[in-house]
């Protein structure tokens, strides 16, 4: 499903992370989500704005892959790929399946990946786009007149940025301190 949502993003902010700004980039945005008195739909002012790979390090709860392979070259294949992208935050847990067994494996610490593009790429490569993927959760607080009204709570919450971009700090008088 989809849906239109205006966000607000005051100067200090829009400033901040300017570099991620621009048409047709996807960003994750971090904010407060409020009802509109005036259009009755829902507005979000942005705390923070992330790419795609960062949000993914700040909120991927793991990263699934699922393994239907009897060859033992493949077990090779993937500590390979991953030993690439340790050090980082997200945990690994495999879906083992062979004809004659199955297993979930939750990796321990040490494989912690960084959960870049690149590994996402490389590892639907060699085991299929199907048999990978990262989970991820958000969840955002949704207020009303100033009160907590309730929480969302997305799978993965991704805003394409439109043209309507507009950058009114250079065309204000206002000082940043408004």
């Amino acid at each position: 499903a989809s849906a239109q949502v205006d966000v607000l993003c005051f100067a200090d902010i829009y400033h901040k992370y300017r570099e991620l700004l621009s048409k047709d980039n996807l960003v994750i945005i971090d904010g407060e989500v409020s009802i509109d008195e005036f259009s009755g739909g829902y507005r979000v002012i942005t705390r923070e704005l992330f790419s795609i790979e960062q949000a993914r390090e700040r909120h991927a709860k793991f990263l699934q892959i699922r393994l239907a392979s009897s060859k033992p070259e493949d077990l090779t294949k993937l500590a390979a790929i991953l030993e690439k992208y340790r050090g980082g935050s997200c945990r690994i847990a495999i879906d083992y399946v062979r004809q004659d067994a199955k297993a979930n494996l939750a990796l321990g610490d040490t494989w912690r990946v960084r959960p870049v593009d690149a590994l996402l790429q490389t590892l639907r490569d060699v085991f299929s786009e199907n048999n990978i993927e990262f989970k991820e959760q958000l969840k955002a607080k949704v207020k009303h007149g100033g009160k907590e009204i309730g929480y969302y709570i997305f799978d993965f919450l991704v805003f394409n940025l439109s043209s309507n971009i507009k950058d009114i700090s250079s065309s204000s008088s206002s000082s940043e301190s408004d």
